[in-house]
């Protein structure tokens, strides 16, 4: 991944909890000349060896592609276009700010066990109430595990861009950011635009 100077990040704790705070990615295997690709909400489990979990149908042909074979996780977070207007220099020329990181690793199928706490895990993270109903005891939802597999994936290298106008004098940085907060879907990535400007004088 192409990675300027101005927008890498090195920090694992920082790019752990981007990928944490930000679970939906897409799971990418090149096949035979191809790319298979999935959608997937993760759950990203930190330490020494950094772990991630999802599912897959049991009908999805990507889990069988993917067992041991080099394969990626890509996390999107907030984006948005960047009008030169909103750039003191009347030279300047539009931009996209986003930020995304890449895990690269290798999936293997999980046991039913590890297959129903992934299951268990989402439903605490997103759906806490729900979570709390226990349905994995009804026999409904024991019908419909045995039609998805869970996947672990070792992550062996992280990759991290937060393309957010740090190239740009901070008088621009900080317009940006206000016309951001005018725009109702521009909100989130102002925040994280603001979030970078704690090293900036």
């Amino acid at each position: 991944m192409y990675i300027p100077r101005e927008f890498a990040v090195r920090e694992r704790e920082r790019i752990v909890g981007f990928m944490q705070k930000y679970p939906f990615a897409q799971l990418l295997t090149p096949v035979d000349g191809d790319i298979e690709m999935t959608l997937v909400p993760v759950v990203t489990v930190p330490g020494e060896q950094i772990e991630a979990y999802f599912h897959l149908s049991v009908f999805n042909e990507h889990w069988k592609k993917a067992q041991g074979r080099r394969s990626y996780l890509v996390f999107f977070g907030p984006h948005h276009y960047i009008s030169a207007r909103w750039y003191g220099d009347r030279r300047s020329v539009p931009t996209w700010n986003y930020a995304v990181v890449k895990a690269a690793g290798s999936a293997q199928v999980t046991d039913e066990e590890k297959k129903a706490w992934i299951l268990r895990r989402l439903s605490e993270v997103f759906d806490a109430e729900w979570a709390s109903w226990h349905m994995e005891r009804e026999d409904y939802y024991r019908t419909m595990m045995r039609e998805i597999v869970g996947m672990r994936f070792l992550v062996e290298s992280l990759e991290a861009k937060f393309k957010m106008s740090q190239n740009r004098p901070l008088p621009d940085r900080l317009s940006a950011i206000e016309h951001l907060r005018g725009l109702p879907d521009g909100r989130e990535t102002a925040e994280f635009m603001e979030g970078l400007l704690g090293n900036v004088e």
